[in-house]
């Protein structure tokens, strides 16, 4: 247990010697409060004329009263109090679902970015095959060049051997069985003539189809950037948001901790008043006391209950703050969604 503390007061003009548990400091103050209370009624002429007994009880009745008062705003500001941590263990919650939603986002985009780069595979295998489609087509029409070579070759035999049978009609029958194989050869020839120009309509069909479906790749590619770019947008709001959401919870708890100090300091009034109580049945002595101080002293009351009062306010205030920030949150999160 720690040792008592022993200080030299002066009541009603009187030098007592007090000892307590508590401070010098604070057995002073004490002190000096119940002094400067019995100075307040000597000053007054209507105090001195009173019985003793009705002095106490009058000093008791005014002290009690600003006990009750205390105690009533005390009461109301704990009320308060947890009324607020009843609402920031909400907001807390709720700063916990907006994160998931944050991250379930995360994971959104990540998906999204996995496809872009499958698109861009797949077009990366669309191009090798494009190439290599060229290269066939390069390659037939190579052997399309050299079958009209042979082609203009042929009819070049030909007309020579037309030109022969003229010359030399005597030997037409020996260059008939000749001639038939050349007519059939040409006529192969216009077959596979024809083949290839099939083929190359073909070909050209299917590179027409290779250039529409790489346009299409190239849309859904630039649909794909433009969704990354909301994506990073959004969530450039969320991190201000969560930012915001931060200091507004900072300076709750700095409202919550000053709305604690008011609770401490009514306490040590409510310690303050008991031991001025104590005091006063122990010390009776002469004081005087007046209307006209009784209504000052009331008015300084009044004035610390409208004091305690604009400060509820204001933390009230501050909660309604707190409450549209959350609001624009949420309104944020479902244009997000």
């Amino acid at each position: 247990m720690p040792a008592k503390n022993e200080a030299d007061v002066v009541i009603g003009g009187k030098v007592i010697t007090l000892s307590g548990y508590e401070s010098r400091e604070y057995i002073q103050r004490v002190a000096s409060y119940l002094d400067n209370k019995l100075n307040e009624y000597k000053k007054k002429e209507s105090y001195s004329k009173m019985p003793v007994e009705f002095k106490n009880i009058l000093i008791q009745l005014d002290i009690a009263d600003e006990y009750f008062k205390a105690k009533s705003m005390a009461d109301t500001l704990e009320g308060d109090l947890e009324s607020k941590d009843n609402e920031i263990y909400d907001l807390k919650h709720q700063l916990i679902e907006l994160q998931s939603k944050y991250d379930n986002m995360q994971l959104q985009y990540a998906e999204l970015d996995n496809r872009q780069k499958e698109s861009q595979n797949e077009l990366t295998e669309l191009s090798s095959k494009n190439v290599q489609f060229n290269d066939k087509l390069d390659k037939i029409i190579d052997e399309n060049s050299e079958l009209v070579k042979k082609n203009e070759e042929l009819q070049d035999d030909n007309a020579k051997l037309r030109d022969e049978n003229a010359v030399f009609s005597k030997e037409n029958e020996e260059f008939d069985s000749r001639y038939t194989e050349l007519q059939n050869k040409n006529e192969e020839i216009g077959k596979e003539n024809i083949e290839l120009s099939d083929k190359n309509e073909e070909l050209s069909r299917k590179i027409t189809e290779l250039a529409n479906k790489n346009a299409e790749l190239s849309r859904k590619n630039t649909e794909l950037s433009n969704a990354n770019t909301e994506l990073s947008r959004k969530n450039t709001e969320l991190e201000n948001a969560n930012t915001e959401l931060s200091t507004r919870n900072a300076e709750l708890s700095n409202k919550n901790e000053e709305v604690i100090r008011l609770n401490d300091e009514l306490r040590e009034m409510n310690v303050e008043l008991n031991e001025c109580n104590e005091k006063l049945q122990r010390e009776k002595s002469d004081v005087g006391h007046d209307d006209e101080e009784l209504r000052r002293e009331n008015a300084q009351l009044h004035d610390i209950n409208d004091k305690q009062a604009e400060k509820i306010a204001q933390l009230n205030r501050d909660i309604g703050l707190y409450e549209d920030m959350i609001i624009n949150l949420e309104e944020k999160e479902k244009q997000t969604n």
